[in-house]
């Protein structure tokens, strides 16, 4: 029979790293929309309304994926460090009786 490790605190870490990058690219647009009168052109200011149109497209998708990798993960650490607590209190209970 092998031991079961889990390294809890990197896998936490890593939960808070994609919801770090998905806020990231939610802000994205509202970067975009704050230099838009900037542009001057109406060419390039439109091919950046374009270009943003598709962005956010391809952002949902990728923010849509991080934010259910990242409920995966925070779901795992939490049932991994509630059974590691369930099992402790169970020796403890078995050790003491």
């Amino acid at each position: 029979m092998s031991d079961l490790e889990v390294d809890l605190d990197g896998l936490a870490t890593f939960a808070g790293g994609l919801d770090r990058i998905r806020a990231s690219l939610d802000d994205t647009g509202d970067t975009f929309d704050a230099y838009h009168d900037d542009i001057g052109s109406g060419t390039v200011s439109g091919a950046l309304d374009d270009f943003k149109d598709h962005w956010h497209d391809g952002r949902r998708k990728i923010t849509d994926n991080a934010k259910s990798l990242s409920s995966m993960v925070h779901e795992s650490v939490d049932t991994y460090r509630k059974t590691d607590n369930d099992l402790s209190t169970a020796i403890q209970q078995s050790s003491e009786g």
